[in-house]
């Protein structure tokens, strides 16, 4: 495709621009906090002896996609990427990789999201809860599904999206607008999945510093919205006649939400590692039983909730009021 005078002109006057740290830079800082915080969450899991649910399993597919979305941006750098067009030699080549790579990023926000409700799923036992929770996660699976095919059949023919010969006589869709509107819904999910279990939360038997602390690790999620949203608006800036240049925004943001949404979706198991062993070091084996959300007990008279999960380390006992009379509850949850 031959380019406009106007975008010849200015990419030579800016030939030796060059973006690639920042993807570098970017992917070697995110890609091990992400990495780490899910050897976390197992490592967690392993010492409550907790089962391994599908939640965990969504997350390492949430890595997984992170890290192919990672290595083919660091392949678009090796390829020209993060520089103007003028000076790739095979574009054909960093086109077909920035394709790839995007195509990372939709199973990676996607598996995190699904981990979330899951994660919910496990915790809160509500029936009516756990209906929404099929109800968000089946709108979430319902406009990520259009994602990949719209993606790589964008041009008919279909190498008009990678052969910038092509593209010329090509018809494509306005590929901009449509991942823009999806990014939107993404936002929209971002924020519901986050906001599911603040009431039940809110309605927790625990005192008010550890309710803060709890709200605090959700609220802290938020961020990802951010993020999702800082996204979207660097979507506008991709040039068909500069890809290599104007996708560093998209693709660092990208690889930014994938990886802190992985790192807050195992924030909750951190506190599980400081308790069983940062705590343990310090009192001795009771350690397990300090510092933990105390819930009232009841006498045996007494009519009591008990939720228990799959997990056996994971039980927790909900009971009524009964004044100075308290059971602490394991750090497994």
């Amino acid at each position: 495709m031959s380019l406009p005078s106007g975008q010849i002109q200015y990419q030579l006057a800016h030939i030796h621009e060059d973006r690639a740290s920042e993807i570098v830079i970017s992917h070697a800082v995110l890609l091990p906090l992400a990495v780490i915080a899910v050897v976390a969450r197992f490592i967690a899991r392993r010492l409550c002896r907790a089962h391994i649910g599908l939640d965990d399993y969504m997350i390492v597919v949430a890595l997984l996609a992170a890290i192919g979305e990672a290595t083919g941006a660091l392949l678009c750098v090796a390829n020209g990427g993060a520089k103007h067009a003028v000076t790739v030699k095979d574009p054909i080549k960093l086109n077909k990789l920035i394709l790839v790579t995007e195509a990372f990023y939709i199973p990676g926000v996607t598996a995190v999201k699904l981990s979330a409700l899951l994660l919910y799923r496990r915790i809160f036992p509500s029936k009516n809860f756990r209906r929404i929770l099929w109800i968000v996660g089946g709108a979430i699976i319902c406009y990520t599904i259009p994602q990949p095919p719209i993606l790589i059949f964008q041009c008919v023919p279909i190498s008009g999206a990678w052969d910038p010969a092509v593209h010329i006589r090509a018809k494509c869709v306005p590929l901009n607008d449509i991942f823009t509107a999806f990014g939107s819904l993404n936002v929209v999910t971002d924020i519901i999945t986050l906001s599911l279990p603040l009431p039940l939360i809110w309605r927790l038997q625990i005192n008010k510093v550890q309710k803060f602390q709890l709200f605090g690790t959700f609220l802290l999620g938020y961020f990802v919205c951010v993020v999702s949203i800082i996204r979207v608006l660097k979507i506008k800036q991709l040039s068909p006649t500069d890809p290599g240049w104007t996708d560093v925004d998209p693709c660092v943001w990208s690889l930014v939400e994938v990886c802190v949404a992985i790192v807050c979706a195992c924030l909750p198991t951190f506190r599980v590692l400081f308790n069983r062993l940062i705590l343990q070091k310090r009192v001795g084996s009771s350690a397990y039983l300090v510092d933990m959300p105390r819930y009232p007990s009841s006498t045996t008279n007494e009519r009591q909730a008990d939720f228990r999960s799959k997990d056996s380390a994971a039980q927790v006992e909900v009971a009524n009021v009964v004044p100075n009379n308290w059971v602490q509850v394991p750090a497994c949850e």
